[in-house]
């Protein structure tokens, strides 16, 4: 009886650590995604604003073949702009948790957030009183320059 009794606290203990090691494996990952987009939409940001502020009377979506992206670079399928009156919008359609957050921390930037009904909220959910044009999509994560 004693030797199953520390069978059965051997086998808890292994999966015990099994599963922190898979939620450490899973938070990696999240991390992973959150920080590789983060630099994809950083990369695109800045080619929409250097484009914006080469062409000051542009207005409207910039095709990518316009923009002077790095040979390295892949955009994410999420990825837009606009540019209206000399400011250059970039966002990012799909959700991705973290994103918003990660983007202020790396900008150190109030002009990141999330599109809500067409005002840009910041990562606390405050209300920055910016107004975005109608062409960004609702829940959007928006970068302006």
């Amino acid at each position: 009886m004693p030797l199953l009794w520390v069978l059965l606290v051997v086998t808890l203990t292994i999966t015990f650590l099994s599963n922190a090691e898979q939620q450490r494996q899973e938070r990696n990952t999240v991390y992973a995604d959150v920080t590789a987009a983060s630099v994809n939409v950083l990369v695109y940001r800045n080619a929409v604003a250097n484009f914006a502020s080469s062409n000051p009377t542009f207005s409207g979506t910039v095709s990518d073949a316009q923009l002077v992206l790095p040979s390295w670079y892949v955009k994410s399928a999420s990825l837009g702009n606009y540019i209206s009156a000399g400011i250059s919008y970039s966002f990012y359609t799909s959700v991705l948790p973290g994103l918003v957050g990660e983007l202020a921390r790396r900008t150190e930037s109030v002009n990141v957030g999330t599109n809500q009904n067409g005002v840009l909220l910041a990562p606390n959910m405050a209300n920055m009183g910016v107004t975005l044009p109608a062409q960004i999509p609702n829940g959007s994560v928006v970068l302006i320059q």
